[in-house]
């Protein structure tokens, strides 16, 4: 889930880092969105769903060396990118940045950059809206795809940068990834597995 903290809004970019680095947000999850500070409180299911995406696009990256694949990883643009009237620091539920962008691997904050693939999976609480602002946002800023996926509707809807080829895909077609990943697809049945149901189930 991602719900409003009751402390709502920052003005600045420090503002909300100095927030974030207090001791008893340490082992929670907020992101900035337009200024306003949103936590991130991720359902099983949720997380079981980044699991299978981020296991499959690392089976088909890692030997091939392509790039890295990361779940939660905070993404933010550098300051003088940013409205300062409405900050951003967000947090993909899985990103995939390719080994060309030449971003060295982060260890300590945020990724400078948006990633060059952003996968947000929806919530109970979130709206379809919310949602594609999520993806405008990502795309704005030099994403190259987003996906978002919706655990009740059984869906994905894949936006790549240059508008074209948006769909949604159903529980029986195969998404296609080549712009960010070369030769990599995955079925959507695949995104959507939970290891304890039949065979032949989502």
């Amino acid at each position: 889930m991602a719900v409003p903290y009751p402390q709502t809004r920052v003005s600045t970019l420090d503002e909300f880092a100095a927030f974030i680095g207090r001791s008893d947000h340490a082992e929670r999850l907020f992101e900035l969105i337009d200024g306003e500070i949103i936590e991130k409180m991720p359902t099983f299911q949720h997380g079981m769903i980044a699991g299978n995406l981020i296991t499959a696009i690392n089976t088909y990256t890692v030997a091939r060396k392509l790039g890295r694949a990361a779940v939660e990883a905070r993404h933010q643009m550098p300051a003088e990118a940013q409205d300062p009237a409405r900050p951003n620091s967000r947090i993909p539920d899985v990103s995939y940045i390719s080994k060309e962008r030449g971003i060295p691997l982060v260890t300590e904050g945020a990724v400078p950059a948006m990633p060059d693939l952003a996968i947000e999976i929806q919530s109970p609480n979130q709206t379809d809206k919310d949602m594609l602002d999520s993806a405008s946002y990502y795309l704005h800023n030099g994403a190259r795809m987003v996906l978002l996926v919706y655990p009740d509707r059984i869906i994905v809807e894949k936006l790549p940068a240059s508008g074209l080829e948006k769909r949604l895909y159903g529980i029986n077609d195969v998404i296609e990834f080549s712009s960010v990943i070369p030769g990599f697809t995955m079925r959507v049945r695949d995104i959507f597995h939970d290891p304890l149901e039949e065979e032949g189930a989502p």
